[in-house]
């Protein structure tokens, strides 16, 4: 009796906390994946099996194992047969039950994403990681869809491509509410990731590394108008800017026409890129106002412009007239080039760095048809119309997805290597850091980068965003995200990928709402980058020698000096951190006429040619001697300006009295005038579809410009077969530095001319054959009749390629013979026959 009672008790209790759980799903949502018949399907890799299960409301599940390696989520997936599709605006909740087996992962939990998709255009509707412990539990991953698809349209599926688990998944479940139910009243399964924790082991190294490369130490001297240290001098700073960019990108024509928008990106950001403008598809070099308005008013701000991107080398990227040229390398190349030339040219001079190559391991239909070393020649063409500005590679899914794609990080990390091996001269490498529910783990990021700075390189992370609507975590992982990106030395700046819903490709990831509401993620980069990461407001005074100190982040500050109720107002930097050790001494007179700090300056890029020169500026300011160092050793030029044309590290010494002020080195770097010069192989005179191989001299830093008669023909390519009369000239570039070869003059012969014809001569009579070499064609002159005369062309292994007899009117014969190579022309009659040797091209 008792054990029946415990019985139904155990009975009762597992019925409500079944009805507990199962209730979290809202009645009304129609199912869209299939329940009968055929309802999964393995996709890609690993082992798909159907297991009994007991104890829990459904019966059997649904077994995967994964094995290694396993390169991407999608490489393993499970796909739930649809039976409707959805429309744009439809709320839709993805519930199932599963459990990890076994797994490689530290934390225990086995891993899948949860997809709906375009199954033609792979565009995910959701793309939501979720990870799974080692008891049964039911997840749910609500979201609310953006297209419209038909059932033969969408795809409901898992993708389990994570290497090395055994996951058990059952009850599987799409449901549509439409418009019944809000998004916010679906239940959802909470996204976590490793590292979240408060006391997480990163944390505390990434805080050391923040405070050795992020911040430096200012030392102030206040002096009077003698030079003479002030004691007791009050001294107020306030920090106005960051030296590390924290950037957004933005929309040319929004910038300039929302006010909103256009003042956010003034309080938000001090570095930007232009989200489309510069894409080929986009760029209009005619039509430029919005961009060169925009350029323009963020230079008054002195807020940097990245530019994005010059080659993006995929077809569905590139304008729908290049196809044309699939089939035509020469023109393709050079559509490219001039591509090139245009967009790169116009961001002279007003860009920091340049997305020179965009995601090369998956969008690469240019590199079939052009090869693989076209791109280290893009990173070598952009160099020739912009000697100063950085030149980035771009890609995604480096540190996203996880950061499980090892093939591809490899294939990216060895692809540096391999445009610097073949002279592209990398400055910088792009993370594009697009995440969806699938949270990289702190600490991987961090090493993810470390293992690329080893390249030496400088690293941005370009392209920033986290499409996911459950918010908390949203916040959660920006902060960590730009924590531990903030504190890796070689990481210069963090850009976003966007901040206002109503101008953002993943609406969800914006830090605005439409009506410009802020969201909490974009609360927590405000107090990051203007609180944390601010240096509060100092207020100081002067020792007994007139110095003070403060440490504080990189960046510009404001200040102000008080002595006796006098003020001094200005400027200053703090460039050198503390992992430097160089200091930042700053020198404030009550001469209100000495200044701060120094720089170098200069009205375009320290980078030369052999032959060119720079002049260097100093402020220029009255009472002050100028002294010019290059490498330490003093020059003789002693006013506030400098002309060279030699390399090295220069900088300026100015001194009034006791108050010697000293700039930053400013580098001048002077490259080489590259060889130009053309090798001949064969004959520069020779009969029509004959030809002449021109070879320009070898190095990897070159590009080539192929010319004749001071026109284009070709470019990038070592070898060039004339076949057209002219004059031949090669122009070489390296470095953005050019050289011209010594003209070639290709002749060709008139196909009449007799350095073009083979003639028999017999009783004063000839037989013509001509153009030789040939193509396509030759024609053939018999000035008098053979009785019963056969005309017979054979191939070089003796197959009779054309026949026919010779007429008793005609004395010139056409006579086509398509493929190239040599031949035997046969003239015969029963009296004997005559052949020669003819060539076809």
């Amino acid at each position: 009796m008792i054990k029946n009672l415990l019985k139904n008790a155990i009975v009762l209790i597992f019925i409500l906390v079944f009805q507990t759980l199962t209730a979290q799903i809202p009645e009304g949502g129609a199912q869209l994946n299939a329940t009968t018949g055929t309802t999964f399907q393995r996709i890609g890799g690993g082992t798909l099996t159907t297991v009994s299960v007991t104890g829990q409301s459904f019966t059997t599940a649904l077994r995967m194992v994964t094995g290694s390696p396993m390169n991407n989520a999608w490489d393993s997936q499970i796909r739930f047969p649809a039976v409707a599709g959805i429309a744009s605006n439809d709320v839709i909740l993805v519930a199932f039950w599963a459990r990890t087996i076994s797994t490689q992962v530290e934390t225990g939990e086995g891993q899948l994403i949860v997809v709906i998709e375009n199954n033609s255009t792979y565009a995910k509707e959701i793309y939501q990681q979720v990870n799974i412990g080692a008891d049964w539990k039911q997840y749910f991953a609500p979201v609310k869809v953006v297209s419209t698809l038909a059932s033969n349209q969408v795809s409901y599926a898992f993708f389990t491509g994570f290497a090395n688990q055994t996951i058990e998944i059952a009850d599987v479940k799409y449901l549509n509410y439409k418009n019944t139910l809000t998004l916010e009243a679906l239940p959802v399964t909470e996204i976590t990731y490793i590292g979240q924790a408060p006391d997480a082991p990163w944390r505390q190294p990434a805080q050391e590394r923040i405070s050795l490369y992020r911040k430096g130490t200012v030392t102030f001297l206040v002096v009077d108008e003698n030079g003479v240290p002030v004691p007791d001098a009050e001294l107020s700073i306030e920090m106005t800017r960051h030296q590390f960019g924290f950037g957004t990108a933005i929309p040319a024509s929004r910038f300039l026409t929302n006010a909103t928008f256009r003042n956010k990106v003034y309080e938000l950001f001090n570095e930007v890129v232009f989200e489309n403008d510069l894409k080929w598809t986009n760029f209009n070099p005619a039509s430029t106002l919005n961009l060169r308005n925009s350029l323009d008013s963020l230079e008054k701000r002195n807020i940097p412009v990245r530019g994005h991107t010059v080659v993006w080398p995929a077809w569905r990227w590139l304008p729908t007239w290049l196809r044309q040229y699939e089939t035509d390398p020469v023109a393709l190349r050079m559509f490219v080039e001039k591509r090139i030339e245009e967009v790169v040219t116009f961001g002279k001079g007003r860009l920091v760095d340049w997305d020179v190559l965009n995601e090369p391991y998956s969008e690469k239909d240019l590199m079939t048809i052009l090869g693989n070393d076209v791109m280290a020649d893009w990173f070598k063409r952009t160099r020739i119309y912009d000697r100063g500005v950085k030149l980035y590679i771009n890609d995604y899914a480096i540190l996203s997805g996880g950061g499980y794609n090892q093939v591809k990080q490899d294939f990216y990390f060895n692809l540096v290597k391999q445009i610097d091996n073949q002279g592209g001269q990398i400055d910088g490498i792009g993370f594009q850091g697009h995440f969806g529910g699938d949270l990289t783990s702190v600490q991987k990021v961090y090493d993810i980068i470390d293992r690329y700075a080893a390249l030496g390189k400088e690293i941005k992370i370009t392209e920033h965003d986290i499409n996911v609507t459950q918010r908390a975590v949203q916040a959660d992982y920006t902060r960590d995200f730009m924590t531990i990106v903030f504190s890796h030395p070689s990481v210069k700046s963090f850009l976003f990928w966007g901040f206002w819903e109503s101008s953002h490709w993943m609406p969800n990831a914006a830090f605005y709402n439409a009506d410009w509401s802020i969201r909490p993620h974009g609360e927590m980069y405000k107090e990051m980058v203007f609180n944390q990461w601010w240096t509060p407001k100092t207020e100081l005074a002067t020792d007994d020698e007139g110095i003070a100190g403060a440490e504080g982040f990189l960046g510009t500050y404001k200040y102000t000096l008080t002595v006796e109720g006098a003020e001094r107002t200005g400027t200053f930097t703090i460039e050198n951190s503390n992992h430097s050790e160089a200091g930042n001494p700053i020198i404030l007179s009550l001469d209100a006429s000495v200044p701060e700090q120094i720089k170098v300056t200069a009205a375009k890029p320290g980078v030369l040619c052999e032959g060119e020169t720079i002049i260097l500026s100093a402020p220029v300011v009255e009472g002050f001697e100028y002294a010019w160092y290059r490498n330490e050793e003093v020059l003789a030029e002693t006013n506030s300006t400098l002309e060279t044309g030699i390399a090295g590290a220069y900088k300026a010494v100015m001194t009034k009295g006791d108050v010697t002020l000293e700039s930053p080195a400013f580098e001048v770097v002077v490259n080489p005038i590259p060889e130009a010069s053309i090798a001949v192989t064969g004959q520069l005179a020779f009969c029509p579809g004959g030809s002449v191989k021109l070879t320009a001299n070898a190095g990897t830093e070159l590009t080539y410009d192929w010319m004749r008669n001071n026109v284009k023909i070709q470019g990038s390519v070592s070898t060039l077969v004339a076949k057209t009369a002219g004059t031949y000239t090669l122009v070489t570039h390296a470095k953005g530095c050019k050289a011209v070869s010594e003209p070639v003059v290709v002749q060709v012969y008139d196909a009449n001319d007799e350095q073009c014809t083979i003639g028999i001569f017999e009783n004063n009579e000839s037989v013509r054959i001509y153009p030789n070499p040939f193509r396509e064609s030759f024609t053939l002159e018999i000035p008098y009749h053979l009785p019963n005369g056969i005309i017979e062309v054979y191939n070089t292994v003796g197959q009779r390629v054309f026949v026919s007899e010779m007429s008793a009117t005609e004395t010139q014969y056409r006579i086509p013979v398509s493929e190239p190579g040599f031949y035997t022309v046969k003239l015969s009659n029963n009296e004997g026959s005559r052949t020669f040797r003819i060539v076809g091209n």
